[in-house]
């Protein structure tokens, strides 16, 4: 008898790919695949309100279709010169899981009164001293520093002369650091404040777990894990008191909380 016959190798082949079709379809049944859509899909809706990101700038809409559109903090500034609340817009991009508090939808592409706007997501820059293409190409790259009196002397080893440590003591110009050189002020700390009102929006993840809430004064609030693994059903008569940290901006403030009551259950976090 022949193990390796044409029959045995047919009927070997089709068992195999029977199996890893089964595979695949278990682990897309226990959530193992992609939360977000394989495709671009398009919604259309008006601005209800501005999602901020933890420093308090603006990164995402909630659209009347209940789809919280994510579009960056890069792009946030553009969009919210362009529109306001209650303003129509289309979102292409990928939706996460649907919820009765709506879904994540991270943007692609924007489309406000007739101009489309194509997300771009900042990437880190390189580490410091490291040079990037176009770096001498001029107007295009960072532009070079003029030459100074001795351009053409040589240098051993590209180093830069050392120079010497400033005296601590020497008084020095209003926004200056010991250096010499003009710096930025360092960012102000937090402010610790208290919120308090009723749910309005429950911000959620691509699983359409719940990750933030809104309020009914347009204060936004992160859910940290605890709360969330609490199970909550939200409602917009549930009361919310928060303190914590803040992040004010423009548009709204932003509380990372370290003591938060919803409803009768209150959670306490170190931070």
């Amino acid at each position: 008898m022949k193990l390796f016959n044409k029959r045995n190798i047919v009927v070997g082949v089709t068992a195999l790919a029977i199996g890893v079709t089964a595979v695949f379809g278990i682990a897309k049944v226990f959530g193992i695949a992609k939360v977000f859509g394989h495709s671009s899909e398009s919604v259309s809706g008006n601005v209800t309100a501005f999602i901020l990101n933890p420093e308090g700038k603006p990164d995402g809409a909630i659209l009347s279709t209940g789809d919280q559109v994510h579009f960056g903090e890069e792009t946030g500034g553009i969009v919210t010169q362009q529109i306001k609340i209650g303003d129509a817009i289309t979102v292409t991009g990928r939706g996460g899981s649907k919820t009765g508090y709506g879904r994540e939808f991270h943007a692609e592409t924007l489309q406000i009164g007739g101009n489309t706007i194509t997300i771009v997501h900042a990437k880190p820059g390189p580490p410091h001293g490291e040079k990037q293409p176009g770096d001498d190409k001029g107007p295009k790259g960072k532009r070079p520093l003029p030459p100074g009196p001795d351009a053409g002397a040589p240098r051993p080893n590209a180093e830069k002369p050392v120079p010497p440590a400033p005296d601590a003591n020497a008084s020095r110009p209003n926004g200056e650091n010991p250096t010499g050189e003009n710096a930025p002020p360092p960012p102000a700390p937090r402010e610790t404040v208290s919120a308090n009102g009723n749910v309005r929006f429950v911000l959620v993840g691509g699983r359409g777990e719940a990750r933030g809430l809104i309020l009914s004064d347009g204060t936004q609030l992160m859910l940290p894990k605890e709360v969330n693994d609490a199970n909550l059903a939200f409602n917009e008569q549930a009361s919310v008191s928060a303190d914590g940290e803040a992040a004010k901006g423009e548009f709204g403030v932003f509380i990372r909380p370290v003591r938060l009551t919803i409803g009768d259950q209150t959670f306490s976090f170190n931070r």
